[in-house]
């Protein structure tokens, strides 16, 4: 969530390539993780609203889990207020995402 760069278009062709492949299949959800470490919220909102737009184009939803270990991304509440920061045009304008917890130990 907090990639750019190479990293984000290398990131962002495997997860367009998961998207063409669900729909493909008739599956109506991607799942995606969260990412553990620390980083700019603005920058995951943004990577998180284009990877939605992806999921959109391929007519499947996107499903975020964040993980409660995790540094940053850690609950609903701030995945939340991540999803719901300020939009930009550049940012798009795809549906709000699925948001889930990590399943809980058994």
């Amino acid at each position: 969530m907090f990639a750019d760069g190479a990293d984000l278009q290398r990131l962002m062709q495997a997860f367009t390539e998961s998207c063409r492949w669900a729909s493909e299949l008739g599956c109506a959800t991607v799942m995606s993780a969260s990412d553990r470490g620390r980083g700019d919220l603005a920058r995951a909102a943004a990577n998180m609203r284009a990877a939605g737009d992806v999921a959109a184009a391929h007519r499947v939803k996107l499903a975020v889990e964040f993980n409660s270990q995790a540094d940053q991304l850690n609950n609903l509440e701030i995945m939340r207020g991540s999803w719901q920061r300020p939009r930009t045009r550049a940012a798009g304008s795809c549906s709000t995402p699925i948001i889930c917890s990590e399943a809980a130990p058994r």
